[in-house]
């Protein structure tokens, strides 16, 4: 599927954030890291999800949305099953990021060891399954 250049530039976006390595060499605290992690995951699949569903105009009929309502907008567009292993991870990614962000309540650090690479993985998956793409293989669009 050609896809929308705009689309395509924040696919790369969103692909480059979960992949880009932070931290090396440094002596970062566990906590910082995961939550730092935690929140750039979140943003990056946001992105990803947001930019699928303009693709496939399925956007969700809501001021300000937010993962959630853009993964359920995608998931009726797309008939995704409730059982979509995704699924679990968006409403479990969104309780653990707002809990961090508004409760000031720290994500488990041995459930979110990975959760770029965890959400790297799906979005994958859902540009795959609704785009019929490869992230991986997006390079940017010549200007």
């Amino acid at each position: 599927m050609n896809v929308n250049r705009d689309v395509r530039e924040q696919l790369i976006l969103s692909r480059w954030l979960l992949a880009k390595p932070d931290w090396q060499g440094s002596a970062v605290p566990e906590s910082v890291r995961v939550q730092h992690d935690l929140i750039v995951a979140y943003g990056a699949t946001e992105l990803a999800v947001a930019a699928i569903c303009v693709e496939l105009d399925c956007l969700p009929d809501k001021k300000d949305p937010c993962l959630p309502d853009y993964f359920n907008s995608l998931a009726r567009a797309v008939h995704l099953a409730a059982s979509e292993p995704g699924a679990d991870y968006i409403a479990e990614l969104h309780t653990v990021r707002s809990a961090s962000q508004l409760r000031f309540r720290p994500p488990d650090p041995g459930r979110w060891t990975r959760p770029k690479e965890e959400a790297l993985e799906y979005i994958t998956r859902w540009c795959q399954q609704c785009l019929g793409l490869s992230l991986m293989d997006l390079d940017p669009a010549p200007t």
